[in-house]
């Protein structure tokens, strides 16, 4: 069966996450076409609920700008590239909670949540101290958190780390 997801709330959809019955929808910002290129509408954090809400209840859940999924867990961070804010939200009752992250990646690019131990990887550009922006030639570089946001180590990527990958089926031996 499809769906039909034309709605307002929904524009430039970029991540989909399903948990069984409901649909998140992570959507971009709009711009306009022509210089100076003004955001037409802020993207966000969407719900399409099939179930609990009635059928094709769609639900604006916020402000965020990164997310991935976990053991019934949506993580996410709002406003990555100026005062990132990191949270939580639970896919049961749509609850958010805030992780208090202290020492964040200069400008976030992706997160990942190890499914097993459930730390946290955020990863990201380094800032370029000439420019105040992310340094698209410099190598990034990944945090690992445990899940209460406490800092666990610090390591260097590739140039513009776009995805966390965690192989738990695997034994290497």
């Amino acid at each position: 069966a499809s769906i039909d997801l034309k709605d307002s709330l929904i524009n430039n959809p970029t991540t989909l996450v399903a948990n069984g019955y409901d649909l998140y929808i992570l959507c971009g910002d709009t711009y306009e076409p022509n210089p100076p290129y003004n955001v037409k509408q802020l993207g966000g954090l969407r719900k399409y609920a099939s179930g609990n809400q009635g059928p094709g209840a769609i639900k604006n859940l916020g402000s965020a700008g990164i997310m991935t999924a976990s053991n019934g867990k949506l993580f996410f961070i709002d406003s990555p590239y100026y005062m990132p804010q990191y949270k939580v939200l639970d896919m049961a009752n749509d609850s958010i909670s805030i992780i208090e992250i202290a020492e964040g990646v200069d400008i976030p690019n992706t997160i990942g949540v190890d499914p097993v131990t459930g730390d946290i990887i955020v990863a990201g550009y380094k800032n370029n101290p000439d420019t105040g922006y992310g340094d698209y030639t410099a190598p990034g570089m990944a945090i690992r958190y445990d899940k209460t946001g406490k800092k666990l180590n610090k390591f260097e990527t590739a140039v513009g780390p776009s995805a966390v990958f965690f192989n738990t089926g695997v034994k290497y031996e």
